[in-house]
């Protein structure tokens, strides 16, 4: 009885199927589980890995698609503060301090508003500490700064 190497083996093999000991020329290479995950070095380790790095980046991923929307939200409402101080901007302003000298309305409204329309908004200004007017205080008409008074009747208006 002989006894071989594994060498010996190899070519005896090789030599009497008439094999190859190029991988590449092997039969059955795409079989399935024909190259198994644990048969690759370290490949079950980097897989791992990969995993933790997905599960990583996802998290990620959504604290930024948060900070998105957050900021998206913060965008419009500068946007229509913009818009307002635009349209503030744009307004057509009336003084009056005939009252008293310790009394001044100041009215706002769209150009070309007529005096007589209900779409005026409308403070009352009142210097509570004559002659050094160091004090005010300012009162919207009907309470609030809504475009709907008239700018005729400030002078009968209720301000709070």
């Amino acid at each position: 009885m002989e006894t071989l190497t594994k060498e010996g083996v190899k070519k005896r093999v090789i030599e009497g199927l008439g094999g190859t000991d190029i991988h590449n020329n092997l039969f059955g290479r795409s079989t399935p589980d024909a190259h198994p995950i644990g048969a690759i070095t370290d490949l079950q380790t980097e897989l791992d890995d990969l995993d933790t790095d997905i599960a990583a980046n996802a998290a990620l991923l959504v604290n930024h698609e948060t900070r998105i929307t957050n900021n998206e939200t913060d965008i419009s409402a500068l946007d229509d503060r913009v818009t307002d101080l635009e349209d503030d901007l744009n307004l057509t302003s009336r003084f009056d301090d005939t009252a008293s000298g310790a009394v001044l309305y100041l009215g706002e409204a769209d150009p070309g508003t007529a005096e007589a329309s209900a779409t005026w908004r409308i403070q009352q200004i009142t210097f509570t500490n004559l002659p050094t007017e160091d004090d005010l205080q300012v009162l919207w008409a009907d309470g609030d700064n809504s475009f709907d008074n008239i700018w005729n009747d400030r002078l009968s208006l209720s301000y709070s």
